[in-house]
């Protein structure tokens, strides 16, 4: 036990060490060690004294006991299979830890969905996910704002308002919900596919029975457009949809693929009213038990995988296509004007919830 103990204070004095750029004839300097101690110190070989670990820290500008601490454990990371940033945060995690931090990867329950996910967050349970603001409206009303359609012009629009205050209020709401945000994740436009290939206008939505998400603004949507909206959660959705219980579903390209839905449908209308937006959450209670320098490590690590993702989501998005044509299916582009008339009839419905000067101003943006 001993052993694992002084390999863990080692790596943790590389880490740092190598983190703020300080190096090893700095330190063995500042510390009155020798090189070779500082050496066999760092790799795990040796077992040094409480008084050279207190002259190392002090050089190091940190408090004793975090050598000593453990609060960097194996964590789970819950998510879509299909988000590519997951690895580029595992490898970053690993790369500035030195493998103190260990990320396991584990998808939404099968029989449980996002909406159960925020939950374990919230207790503690689990400590990371990526999660849909879909699935945390129920926490925070005000993330209905990312459910409305016709509220972003474009991604870039979309950006400027997830880096904008009232993305900052949102998420300190959901920080006093006990789901701390660490940053806003691009996910893909909404679209509608189908079983069959008989809807090339938006009378022929009339009466359908569509897989929508559990969300009273994707609901009141569809329902102006005559759908009969069935909220049914993502992980039932495939049965579903492969036993006609519903002819259609409700969901970005991608997603779609995830779950094999391109094998049963035949035609992809193309809606592009709603923006998929993603939070990156951590439980509020896991995280007050990081120390600040782990707790930089996992921000450093999820701006970098953020970034990351979205800078591959167009490409994403294009091959996401390119497999669904491929799979047969035929893409048909509903009418732009009539959808964002549509779309903009859904806003006044949830005004109370944020405001209407606050709408106004958000799509002035």
């Amino acid at each position: 036990m001993k052993e694992v103990l002084y390999e863990s204070i080692g790596r943790k004095i590389r880490n740092i060490r190598r983190k703020r750029r300080i190096r090893m004839v700095e330190l063995t300097r500042d510390a009155s060690i020798s090189p070779g101690m500082l050496s066999a110190i760092e790799h795990g070989k040796v077992r040094p004294s409480l008084k050279t670990i207190h002259r190392i820290s002090q050089v190091l500008d940190i408090p004793l006991g975090q050598f000593f601490q453990t609060d960097i454990a194996n964590c789970t990371l819950q998510a879509h299979v299909g988000i590519d940033g997951l690895a580029v945060f595992r490898e970053k995690v690993a790369e500035l830890t030195a493998g103190d931090f260990e990320v396991r990867y584990s998808p939404h329950g099968e029989a449980r969905g996002e909406g159960s996910t925020a939950r374990d967050i919230q207790s503690g349970s689990v400590q990371i996910s990526i999660i849909y603001t879909t699935a945390l409206w129920p926490f925070v009303p005000e993330m209905l704002l990312f459910s409305l359609p016709s509220i972003f012009r474009d991604w870039e629009h979309a950006g400027r308002v997830l880096d904008s205050p009232l993305a900052d209020e949102l998420a300190r709401k959901s920080g006093e919900k006990g789901l701390r945000v660490l940053g806003w994740w691009r996910g893909g436009k909404r679209d509608l596919y189908f079983r069959t290939s008989h809807v090339e206008k938006i009378e022929d939505l009339q009466g359908r029975r569509v897989r929508v998400k559990e969300d009273p603004v994707h609901a009141a949507f569809y329902r102006l457009m005559g759908v009969f909206p069935v909220t049914i959660e993502w992980p039932q959705t495939s049965r579903a949809f492969e036993q006609g219980i519903v002819e259609g579903v409700d969901s970005n390209l991608i997603s779609g693929l995830g779950a094999g839905h391109e094998k049963t449908a035949r035609q992809v209308c193309l809606i592009g009213q709603i923006f998929n937006v993603m939070a990156f959450v951590v439980s509020e209670s896991w995280w007050a038990t990081l120390s600040g320098d782990f707790k930089e490590v996992v921000q450093e690590a999820e701006q970098i995988s953020r970034t990351a993702h979205w800078n591959a989501c167009e490409e994403n998005e294009q091959e996401a296509r390119r497999r669904w044509t491929e799979s047969g299916c035929e893409f048909v582009s509903m009418c732009g004007e009539e959808l964002s008339g549509i779309g903009s009839a859904v806003h006044p419905l949830f005004e109370h919830v944020y405001g209407r000067e606050r709408l106004r101003l958000l799509q002035l943006m």
